[in-house]
């Protein structure tokens, strides 16, 4: 079964995801798959949603939005070709 935030994205199915630390990195991306040719909505979408995640640490930039839960900005950047979404990993750090 694939991940919860699949829900979230409003285009797909994707095959692919690649999470990206900070919302600068997804932009460089975007610029990058752009220029390569790839539309929005159609070969990526990204998704930028405070993403609850209970086994986070609270840290500098995180968010509390409940008691014991800590919540971020992430950036998943959804693919349907291997290709990009390996790319996106090695170039902007992908987790």
């Amino acid at each position: 079964m694939k991940p919860l935030f699949y829900l979230l994205a409003k285009h797909g199915p994707w095959e692919h995801h690649v999470r990206l630390k900070t919302i600068v990195k997804s932009e460089a991306a975007e610029h990058w798959l752009l220029a390569q040719g790839r539309k929005y909505a159609v070969d990526f979408e990204i998704l930028v949603e405070p993403i609850w995640n209970p086994m986070s640490k609270q840290s500098l930039g995180k968010t509390i939005t409940g008691p014991g839960s800590v919540a971020r900005l992430e950036p998943i950047l959804f693919f349907n070709n291997i290709q990009d979404a390996m790319y996106v990993k090695m170039k902007w750090g992908g987790a």
